[in-house]
């Protein structure tokens, strides 16, 4: 049990950090999280590559304001420790149009998701092999 934890807690980080950077608009830093032949499967498409990852972000509207929260998180790490899957939900809030300075409106979340990140580790830490979800509501 305890060499699992540490693999738990770097998997939900970097879980976490794609998440947190792309509400940042860090994709950079958000695409490594991923490993080197990641995928995303982002909506019916495979974003498969860094410059695949790049352009679609690039397509984002820039008057977005969005933040994705992260609950149910779960790791469970192969017996063997070399690969972990990460299951948990994503509830999306959005607002899309110049705020100016100040806060966006609230309305209720715009998605939630069940999602799965399969894991495992690259260049001396965990990261996402390939990330997909289900929406299953919408507002």
């Amino acid at each position: 049990m305890d060499a699992v934890r540490p693999i738990e807690q770097d998997c939900a980080r970097a879980v976490t950090a794609f998440f947190v950077q792309l509400d940042a608009r860090d994709h950079d830093k958000q695409w490594d999280q991923m490993t080197s032949d990641g995928c995303w499967d982002r909506g019916g498409k495979q974003l498969n590559s860094r410059k695949a990852f790049l352009a679609a972000m690039a397509e984002r509207p820039r008057d977005l304001t969005i933040r994705h929260m992260i609950s149910n998180l779960l790791v469970d790490v192969a017996s063997d420790g070399t690969s972990a899957v990460a299951t948990f939900n994503l509830i999306v809030y959005r607002y899309l149009a110049d705020r100016g300075d100040k806060p966006a409106p609230m309305s209720p979340p715009s998605a939630i998701a069940a999602f799965t990140a399969q894991m495992r580790p690259e260049a001396g830490r965990w990261r996402i092999a390939h990330l997909g979800g289900e929406t299953l509501f919408v507002s």
